[in-house]
């Protein structure tokens, strides 16, 4: 940064950084950020929370800023503790999606589409509050799933009942996915939207290039999930259009074998009906069929990924219940290298399913058999629907993830993301007195402004 020189004036410094005003009062001659950091105690006990330094903050001189980001998190905060003590690892509710106000009014009319975030529909607000929310949220030990990779929603329409394809600015939504996994974010959830720009002609989460893009380009290094197959038409209808599938569980085979292909790891599951007499049947006859083929060997690959990821949230002592002795003594990639190589095929590819049962779903006695099949797999929701799986000696622990609530309800996510627009409409009208002129230009009240834009 230049170093600016004017004897006796006070210095009012207005910097622009990624659109955002911010503002500095300087009275020496050498302005600059400080880089201090709130640290907010625990009223429960727990480890206290350090937010965002400063210096990445949207606005860095705030006090109204800084008051409501630390109410915030603390809310934030507090319900990790409350889903931590009930068992939960993982909260899904991390929305990255957003639109320009005008398409979210037309589409709210067309579809009676809801807010696509709890936090509005601001990028900028959208992503500051969701990072800040995962950061609090990993002190306490749960995980953050950000969604959906890029979007269920667009001019369009909507993925749940139609094809979709990104005809928009893609850049702030790469930078919404850049900050938060950034900030935490060890899962991401993919839509059901085509973007040519990185998953070809390919709805994302069936796109080899998209995971690609989300593994190599912004380093994601965590657990890659898809959106429902089940139930939605984004997915479904593609593969009625593009490659002839007739029926629906045609469909959705076709796309859990793609995703698989593609390098994904979890696939949700809402219809076990369908997963127990079609998924199943017809992706373990084709890896039977070509045992050492590209299809067994990716889901060998997301059975590593999610091995490691049951190791760091379970520990290891239910790996060495499935090893000798010998084996149980070696490190902990070797010994996950063993269990992937001694597994079936079927409980490998039971790890890769997301079990979505929805409050009060029954489970249908019928199926008992394939659930167990899907013993380790990751249920939602219904925790008291865990307790059949705890029943079978050969057991792998399952996720338990949540995925109504990031900071507590729908209703304060839009309480702080509306107090949030607001104060950033208000810093942009410039209500606070700032006076933006040219460099080295005399603002209303004598002093010297300067504009530093970098």
């Amino acid at each position: 940064m230049k170093k600016f020189f004017e004897s006796g004036k006070k210095v009012l410094l207005s910097f622009f950084v990624m659109g955002m005003l911010l503002s500095l009062d300087a009275v020496d001659h050498s302005p600059s950020f400080a880089q201090t950091t709130t640290t907010q105690s625990s009223a429960a006990g727990g480890p206290a929370y350090k937010p965002v330094d400063m210096d990445s903050m949207l606005l860095t001189n705030s006090p109204e800023e800084r008051a409501l980001i630390s109410a915030f998190v603390e809310k934030a905060r507090k319900m990790a503790v409350s889903l931590a003590a009930k068992g939960y690892q993982i909260n899904l509710n991390g929305r990255l999606d957003f639109l320009d106000p005008q398409t979210l009014e037309t589409e709210k009319k067309k579809y009676k589409w809801k807010k696509p975030s709890p936090f509005g529909n601001d990028p900028e607000v959208v992503t500051q509050l969701t990072a800040d929310a995962i950061m609090a949220y990993s002190q306490e030990g749960v995980e953050v799933a950000v969604k959906h990779f890029l979007g269920t929603m667009w001019p369009t329409g909507d993925s749940h009942y139609r094809v979709l394809k990104f005809n928009g600015d893609i850049t702030p939504h790469l930078q919404a996915y850049q900050k938060t996994i950034q900030s935490g974010a060890s899962w991401v959830m993919l839509g059901h939207i085509i973007v040519p720009e990185i998953s070809s002609n390919r709805p994302m989460s069936v796109s080899p290039e998209g995971i690609r893009y989300l593994r190599e380009t912004l380093k994601f290094k965590g657990m890659v999930i898809a959106d429902d197959f089940f139930n939605m038409n984004g997915i479904l209808d593609y593969y009625r259009d593009e490659h002839g599938k007739k029926s629906k569980p045609d469909q959705i085979t076709a796309a859990v074998k793609d995703f698989i292909l593609s390098g994904g790891d979890l696939f949700i599951s809402v219809d076990p009906k369908i997963l127990a007499e079609n998924v199943l049947p017809e992706i373990t006859n084709a890896v039977n069929a070509d045992p050492h083929g590209e299809l067994a060997q990716k889901i060998n690959e997301a059975a590593t990924r999610i091995f490691n990821k049951k190791a760091a949230l379970f520990g290891e002592e239910w790996m060495n219940r499935h090893l000798d002795e010998k084996d149980a003594r070696l490190p902990i990639n070797e010994r996950i290298e063993k269990l992937v190589n001694h597994l079936s095929m079927n409980l490998k590819l039971a790890q890769m399913i997301f079990l979505h049962f929805p409050e009060g779903t029954p489970l249908d006695r019928k199926y008992h058999e394939a659930f167990y099949a899907f013993m380790g797999g990751l249920i939602i929701d219904n925790p008291g629907n865990l307790e059949i799986f705890k029943s079978k000696e050969f057991f792998i622990p399952p996720f338990r993830a949540v995925h109504r609530y990031l900071i507590g309800t729908k209703e304060a996510g839009e309480e702080f993301g509306t107090a949030y627009e607001r104060l950033l409409k208000k810093i942009r009208s410039q209500e606070q007195g700032i006076v933006m002129t040219a460099p080295g230009g005399v603002g209303e009240d004598g002093n010297l402004k300067l504009c530093i834009y970098f």
